[in-house]
C-alpha cells in the first residue's frame, strides 16, 4: 500500500467483480410519470431518480411534464 491508496487490477478474462458493477436491478425513477430506470439517489430522502429534471419535479412539486425526463 502506498500513501496514495491501494491499486487493484483485474485481467480482461476475469473482469470486474459484481460489487463494482453498477446496476439498478430494474428499479424505476420516482419522478412523476417517469418510467426510466434510476441512475441517482437523492442524498437526503433517498428516492431513485433518473435526472435532474425528475429531482426538481419531485422536490419543487412541478406539474408532471415530459420535460421531467428529457431522456425519453
Amino acid at each position: 500500500m502506498s500513501p496514495q491508496g491501494t491499486v487493484v487490477t483485474f485481467s480482461e478474462d476475469i473482469g470486474l467483480p459484481s460489487i463494482f458493477q453498477m446496476g439498478t436491478n430494474g428499479e424505476k425513477c420516482a419522478g412523476p410519470n417517469c418510467t426510466n430506470e434510476y441512475k441517482y439517489r437523492d442524498s437526503r430522502s433517498k428516492p431513485p431518480l433518473c435526472s435532474l429534471g425528475c429531482y426538481r419535479a419531485l422536490h419543487e412539486k412541478i406539474p408532471p411534464v415530459d420535460a421531467c425526463c428529457p431522456c425519453k
